[in-house]
């Protein structure tokens, strides 16, 4: 997932130097949700609609779009190495609410090595340099989505499994990223179409495997 996210992060960059963050929003979860149902809705039909944590899915979908608002548009005055390592700071906040939240044992060595993890972002963000401006509070508003999204993720794949997770949210997000597609649509010129796919491929991959790992594991562990 780690691998598919950095992949999708900088064709999200690529792209973001031509087409405006909400179009590229739209294609993102579009791409995903017509993917999933390629193989879902003939296998399961309409029952594949049928949840009873739709309240979830919407939320995990509202932090999706928040995080690729917060990233995307991030990309545009903060490097793609910083934002990331900015993202990097949602492992810390998942130990943080695991425990404060769920009550979930944290081992002195995870605690140890999500702030080492913090302290190699700290080295490359470097407070008080260049890049300490107000448009870092993108990425890292963008790690507290993330870090909600993942324990959102664990609660709703308990309840319908990581396919049904995955493709739900993927319906909600499509539908929250439509409201703005009429004010930004601009037509995609030569490649431009297979880029936008690619991106909701990658997109859609890491959220199917974040999934099945939230469902066999501790987001403590995860994290």
């Amino acid at each position: 997932a780690t691998f598919c996210l950095a992949s999708h992060d900088t064709v999200a960059k690529y792209l973001a130097q031509s087409y405006p963050v909400a179009m590229l929003i739209w294609a993102r979860y579009t791409v995903h949700l017509l993917a999933m149902s390629s193989f879902m809705v003939p296998r399961s039909g309409l029952d594949v609609l049928r949840s009873s944590a739709h309240k979830l899915h919407f939320l995990r979908a509202c932090c999706l779009v928040g995080i690729a608002y917060c990233f995307m548009t991030g990309l545009r005055y903060v490097p793609l190495a910083e934002s990331t390592a900015m993202v990097f700071l949602a492992p810390l906040l998942v130990l943080l609410i695991s425990r404060w939240r769920y009550g979930e044992h944290v081992r002195p060595l995870q605690w140890l090595a999500v702030a080492m993890g913090l302290g190699g972002v700290v080295l490359i963000v470097r407070p008080g340099g260049d890049l300490w401006t107000p448009a870092i509070l993108l990425p890292a508003f963008c790690a507290i989505f993330f870090s909600v999204y993942q324990l959102l993720t664990r609660a709703a794949g308990m309840v319908d499994g990581a396919l049904k997770s995955n493709f739900l949210v993927g319906v909600y997000g499509t539908a929250l990223a439509s409201l703005a597609l009429p004010f930004f649509w601009q037509t995609p010129q030569g490649a431009g179409w297979a880029w936008l796919v690619l991106l909701g491929l990658l997109g859609m991959t890491v959220h199917m495997l974040l999934a099945y790992a939230f469902k066999n594991a501790s987001p403590v562990l995860l994290a």
